[in-house]
């Protein structure tokens, strides 16, 4: 990679990337690479951008149909679900200490309230039905 450098990574999350996640981070990073992640954590350890469905969503729609399943509805009978609900997480701190003055500001999403902590500003996105 670094005889023909990327002009960007995305890391798609499993087993063997989750475990050299910091290998990942600290390589796009030493190398300003912009990075985007499927999970939340890994821009809260030092990643740039990260954009997925809302994992605390997914788990209360799973404790729904667990729910459904224990008091005796079949799972045939139960319908297959997309995620409706997305964040984005966009870690602030890479862009102040980037070298162009217009790479420090950072664009809002369209929907959703804006809740920052500390230097990763969270945006959950509205539903998309």
């Amino acid at each position: 990679m670094d005889r023909q450098r990327p002009d960007a990574l995305f890391m798609v999350t499993d087993a063997f990337t989750n475990l050299n996640r910091r290998l990942v981070l600290d390589f796009a990073e030493k190398r300003r690479i912009p990075a985007m992640y499927e999970y939340g954590s890994l821009v809260r350890d030092g990643g740039l951008i990260a954009y997925g469905p809302s994992l605390e969503d997914m788990f209360q729609r799973a404790a729904i149909f667990i729910d459904k399943m224990l008091k005796g509805v079949e799972v045939s009978d139960l319908p297959v679900e997309e995620p409706t609900k997305f964040y984005l997480l966009i870690n602030l701190r890479p862009l102040r200490h980037s070298a162009s003055p217009s790479r420090s500001r950072c664009c809002c999403a369209r929907r959703g309230d804006s809740v920052a902590r500390r230097d990763v500003r969270f945006w959950p996105l509205s539903d998309r039905r």
